[in-house]
């Protein structure tokens, strides 16, 4: 059933893209999605979702659940970093070393060349 469903959608798409009808649809639904989106009503609704989403969010904050639950996990990913440090820095400091290794390597293989 998935391989029957991927055809069908892979044909639709194919005539949408590959065909001058397909294309003109393609292109009547985004005439009509924009259309849609610059519409004052829907812009008004999207504003208002924006406003209760900052609002919800701010009573969340205030809550002080929340604010300790942020505080902890700011503490767990400083233990963390703290607790890779040493590997990071070894990690960092042995690919330091290799890539000048490698540099001094190429250097020392081209020839000089006179200005």
């Amino acid at each position: 059933m998935g391989k029957k469903a991927a055809f069908i959608a892979g044909g639709v798409v194919g005539y949408l893209l590959a065909t001058r009808t397909g294309r003109a649809r393609v292109q009547d639904a985004l005439d009509a999605a924009r259309s849609a989106w610059q519409d004052p009503r829907v812009q008004d609704t999207v504003s208002d979702a924006g406003q209760r989403v900052g609002e919800a969010a701010r009573a969340a904050w205030e809550d002080p659940r929340v604010r300790d639950a942020v505080a902890d996990l700011g503490e767990r990913a400083g233990e963390f970093a703290r607790a890779k440090a040493p590997e990071l820095k070894d990690a960092v400091s042995g690919a330091a070393r290799a890539a000048a290794e490698t540099l001094r390597e190429r250097s020392e293989r081209r020839p000089a060349t006179g200005a």
